[in-house]
């Protein structure tokens, strides 16, 4: 049986990134205050996690400077603040970009990038399965652009639709529909279900995490 009491949000510090981004400055501009300083700890070629020293308000849209002497450039670019988390005393924050990142930046880390990061969110949620009209008790593990992993309360299928809905907010309808790619049984009879979502649903569904709370 699933066993999350409410929604909420992992509190564990995010794993730092194996990969050798050290030789990059990120500063992050946000509205009405103080420039912050980050350190970048995973990259893909539109979102990226980063380490600031100072407060980044949640939904945010900001200007990130990415600098590098090391590697010889330079560049900005914007994106909205989706994700975030402690991480000591500093914070975690994640980034969905509104372009991807040019050539000179990621392609010096090209061959170890993801083509999309992964954001924690422990968070008891429903699956509507239109095909037998039933559902299904879930909990949403991460999400990405145009993806989710959720903890279910029984197996399904590849290719089959599932309808992700708050269970407390039914009348909120269907958050992301998507279908499953990839299922693996777990211990007590539940099951992990990668999905996809198409047309990106992931920057959707992290909205509503916002607008609901579920996010801090």
């Amino acid at each position: 049986m699933i066993e999350v009491s409410g929604p909420t949000t992992t509190n564990a510090p995010c794993a730092l990134s194996a990969m050798p981004l050290d030789g990059i400055d990120a500063t992050v501009w946000a509205p009405s205050s103080s420039p912050v300083g980050g350190r970048i700890i995973e990259m893909s070629p539109r979102d990226l996690k980063l380490v600031v020293s100072g407060y980044v308000k949640l939904g945010s849209i900001v200007e990130l400077e990415l600098t590098s002497e090391l590697f010889r450039f330079a560049t900005s670019v914007r994106g909205q603040v989706h994700w975030r988390e402690p991480s000591g005393e500093a914070s975690v924050i994640g980034l969905f970009l509104y372009r991807a990142l040019p050539h000179e930046v990621v392609g010096h880390f090209f061959s170890d990038l993801r083509k999309e990061l992964r954001y924690d969110c422990r968070w008891s949620c429903g699956l509507y399965l239109p095909r037998n009209k039933q559902t299904a008790d879930a909990v949403l593990i991460n999400y990405s652009r145009s993806g989710f992993l959720v903890e279910a309360s029984r197996s399904l299928p590849e290719s089959e639709e599932v309808r992700l809905f708050d269970v407390n907010r039914p009348d909120a309808g269907t958050i992301a529909n998507g279908h499953v790619c990839w299922h693996t049984r777990q211990g007590g009879g539940d099951s992990l279900l990668g999905c996809a979502l198409p047309d990106e649903q992931g920057v959707r569904l992290s909205e509503y995490l916002r607008s609901a709370r579920i996010m801090a």
